[in-house]
């Protein structure tokens, strides 16, 4: 961790001395790392989201309409900066939800499609609405949107939007994906040995 004093300012010299003087060079590093420090870095997440667009969505939801697994259990975080954190596990077998849980209970399967990864999808169309402009030339709510799709199936892998107001944030981050063999009869028969 970094002192100010290691980076030149208040620091005394040697023997009560004169204080040293920061170079340019040196200032302007500290004000990068000062910045990288309060931001969590150069981009949410790390380098590798990218800015979420109608064209990189449509794109990842036709990769996984070609190549995602028809069966797969997946656990979703949700974070946003008003509430408690959520996270959900889904079940789907053959396409239809056959288990959901949240924060480890059991919930109601009506809603559990909302967690699936076409669920998932319809979410990022939501939020893409949100940052359309409106007749004034204005977003409905002025936030920044980033997004992870796997490269091999499409499926999302982290989701944030960073709002430039006092609107709720969002994270939606795909904490573990599996993807099922078999249809849902040979995982039943399977699971009940």
């Amino acid at each position: 961790m970094y002192r100010f004093s290691d980076l030149g300012f208040g620091a005394q010299g040697a023997e009560g001395g004169p204080k040293p003087q920061m170079s340019k060079l040196g200032f302007g590093a500290a004000c990068v790392m000062i910045v990288a420090g309060l931001s969590g870095g150069c981009a949410p997440n790390g380098p590798e989201v990218v800015p979420l667009s109608k064209a990189r969505l449509a794109a990842a939801e036709t990769k996984w309409e070609t190549a995602g697994p028809k069966s797969y259990h997946l656990t979703v975080r949700f974070n946003t900066s008003r509430i408690e954190p959520m996270v959900y596990d889904v079940n789907v077998r053959d396409g239809v939800v056959s288990s959901f849980t949240r924060n480890g209970e059991s919930a109601t399967v009506t809603m559990a499609d909302d967690y699936t990864m076409p669920g998932l999808f319809r979410l990022m169309h939501s939020e893409l609405k949100l940052t359309e402009l409106d007749a004034n030339g204005h977003p409905s709510v002025p936030a920044e949107l980033f997004v992870r799709f796997d490269d091999a199936t499409g499926r999302l892998e982290r989701y944030q939007r960073k709002t430039t107001r006092r609107v709720t944030g969002l994270r939606v981050e795909v904490a573990d994906f599996k993807a099922l063999t078999g249809s849902a009869e040979q995982q039943a028969r399977t699971e009940t040995r």
